[in-house]
């Protein structure tokens, strides 16, 4: 059978592939700031670390690398990125495992199974000032939830309003760039259209990811008039990858109305 991976970034990154199940095996090596969870069926590793107080993540599939090493979090208006001076407050493990029935598909019945993992991020507590002009000394916490499935992984980024009884000091901010890469392991064949705010009618592009840049103008010619280019590498999703052995696809979503706010990648 076709390997597949399919990821999804609801800012629900889901890597898919294939397999079966098993248990939740998960080890940290808290002296390298590493830690590491397992699918249901052992298969897939997710290895989350931070590197001088920035946030990454790399995935594993039978040993080898199908997610390399890439960097996490985002740029603020007016305040701290959430991109460095991080430490690790918490670690919180569960597995879940479920069917449900759609109300109409290709399948009768859907098995929902995957190992969490919550990492709950700090920086260091900074004064806050709010419109009145009080001001408070607070910490800034972010948190990663991780779903590692046994063919994909999905990960979302939380921001809570109180942790460990004490207020976020991300209360109001506005995201200025989000900095979530996807490294992949090799020069891969993509079919791809180009990123635009306005429209996503484009005719698809075979390519080698190295040659998007080259190819990007001209992949607007046939429809998808008038077009707003925001990056001349900017791709949108869902973005179809494959190499030898592997078929890839990563597409994204923003989940507005949630509790904590969260953005699923």
């Amino acid at each position: 059978m076709k390997k597949r991976i399919f990821a999804r970034l609801t800012c629900l990154l889901c890597l898919f592939l294939s397999s079966n199940l098993a248990a939740l095996s998960a080890t940290t090596s808290w002296y390298t700031n590493t830690v590491s969870m397992q699918s249901p069926d052992g298969r897939m590793e997710l290895r989350f670390m931070l590197v001088d107080g920035c946030p990454q993540y790399a995935l594993y599939r039978d040993g080898k690398p199908v997610v390399l090493p890439s960097k996490m979090g985002f740029t603020l208006e007016w305040r701290d990125d959430l991109a460095h001076a991080f430490v690790l407050k918490d670690l919180e493990r569960s597995t879940f495992d479920e069917v449900w029935q759609p109300v109409w598909g290709e399948e009768a019945n859907i098995r929902n199974h995957y190992n969490e993992m919550l990492v709950t991020l700090e920086q260091p507590a900074g004064v806050v000032t709010s419109a009145d002009g009080r001001s408070k000394t607070l910490p800034t916490v972010m948190q990663i939830r991780f779903r590692l499935y046994d063919d994909g992984l999905g990960f979302r980024y939380e921001f809570p309003m109180r942790y460990n009884g004490v207020d976020n000091a991300l209360v109001c901010f506005w995201f200025k760039e989000e900095l979530t890469q996807f490294v992949m392991t090799d020069d891969h064949t993509a079919w791809w259209i180009p990123g635009d705010y306005d429209t996503q009618e484009f005719n698809y592009t075979k390519s080698r990811l190295s040659e998007v840049r080259e190819l990007h103008d001209s992949s607007h010619t046939d429809g998808g008039w008038p077009w707003k280019s925001f990056s001349d590498t900017g791709l949108q999703t869902a973005l179809q990858m494959k190499t030898d052995d592997v078929s890839t696809s990563i597409f994204t979503k923003l989940l507005r109305s949630t509790s904590p706010p969260c953005i699923w990648i």
